[in-house]
């Protein structure tokens, strides 16, 4: 930014938690996640943990219902 000790970065940073923020404090659903430099790992870990997620949704939720 010209004239600015900031970088568009960090306005895209701050732009991003007060979306954040302003979701949560209207009860929203929101999720935030920081890949880092490593992209590929770090959203491998978050398929892999949504995968687990799911799964045990849909374990429960056979279970609440009697197995059907």
């Amino acid at each position: 930014m010209p004239g600015h000790t900031y970088t568009f970065s960090t306005v895209k940073e701050a732009q991003a938690r007060s979306d954040f923020d302003v979701l949560a404090k209207r009860g929203r659903r929101a999720l935030r996640i920081d890949v880092g430099v490593d992209v590929a790992p770090r959203l491998q870990a978050l398929r892999d943990a949504v995968e687990r997620a799911l799964t045990d949704m849909d374990s429960s939720s056979e279970q609440t219902n009697g197995g059907s």
